[in-house]
């Protein structure tokens, strides 16, 4: 296992990254994801819903289970609940392939998902108690089949996935609020490259849920708040590859649920199901600032 970085607080080499809010969204729910093509999609109550960044709906459907996991890969959609993953078509929703979990290797019920590369992605076991298991799924041919390569993380409770590039290695960085860390490992080998432990950053503890990442090499990560009896501080931080916490770029009175990256814009969907869109620009003079949704009520456009 590689020895864990030493954790710094670092500024863009283009200039600070700033969150300005956007819009929040007539649509609602928990779980986000979104594709190239500026799509987001988003899960509530038992419905599956997908709109664009203006808040257009492009269609809806019912679904009969509960979903656990959403991402989008190629020109698909995979979800995910207890005991099945699906594979739809991102433009009508219509089912094209289903992996029951009785198919995959050592997974009792699926977790987390994120994708890992253009034709595969990973897909976790969710377990408080036992070692997470990660699986590679590939989508080609529009059919999802488990490949060969399983992985055993000796961390339960995963509740962020994704994968980055550091250089020349591919990470897979996982999230855990039970334990407190976000850690990277070597994809191919599964070393451990770094690990944020219950790390104090600007007077609070973390308690890192859910993740995406953008097209600069940031990932950025969920943060809620470690006070149980009011949470109402918490955030949304970015990192970097390296592991090094850059800023806190989003402070947030209710708790960030998923987090989904879309045309240089952050889609955040929060605790209570409230959708928000923050913009992403770059500040020359500002130093390091962090936007609050309530300070900003005169740029908000409902749809």
């Amino acid at each position: 296992m590689g020895s864990p970085s030493t954790q710094n607080v670092t500024t863009c080499s283009e200039g600070p990254l700033i969150a300005r809010h956007v819009a929040t969204l007539k649509q609602s729910g928990r779980l986000v994801a979104s594709n190239q093509l500026g799509i987001v999609y988003c899960v509530s109550a038992n419905k599956l819903i997908s709109f664009d960044t203006s808040g257009q709906t492009k269609w809806e459907m019912e679904v009969n289970d509960t979903i656990n996991g959403i991402v989008c890969i190629k020109d698909m959609l995979v979800i995910s609940n207890a005991g099945v993953i699906e594979l739809r078509d991102d433009l009508t929703g219509n089912k094209l392939d289903k992996l029951p979990v009785s198919k995959c290797q050592g997974i009792l019920s699926f977790g987390v998902m994120c994708p890992s590369s253009e034709n595969t992605l990973l897909v976790c076991n969710w377990s408080m108690s036992a070692p997470t298991i990660l699986l590679e799924l590939s989508v080609e041919g529009r059919k999802l089949t488990q490949l060969d390569k399983i992985r055993k993380i000796q961390s339960n409770g995963i509740d962020g996935l994704v994968t980055v590039s550091e250089g020349d290695k591919k990470l897979i960085v996982l999230t855990t609020a039970f334990k407190q860390v976000i850690m990277a490992m070597d994809y191919n080998t599964g070393d451990q490259v770094w690990k944020i432990d219950r790390q104090i950053f600007e007077g609070k503890s973390l308690r890192p849920r859910t993740m995406c990442t953008d097209n600069l090499g940031h990932i950025f990560v969920a943060d809620r708040d470690s006070n149980k009896s009011k949470r109402t501080k918490n955030r949304v931080l970015m990192l970097n590859t390296a592991g090094d916490i850059i800023s806190s770029i989003i402070s947030m009175n209710t708790e960030p649920y998923d987090l989904a990256w879309v045309e240089h814009k952050i889609v955040v969907a929060d605790f209570d199901g409230k959708i928000q869109i923050y913009s992403l620009i770059t500040g020359q003079d500002e130093g390091s600032v962090t936007l609050s949704t309530d300070s900003l009520s005169i740029s908000e456009s409902y749809f």
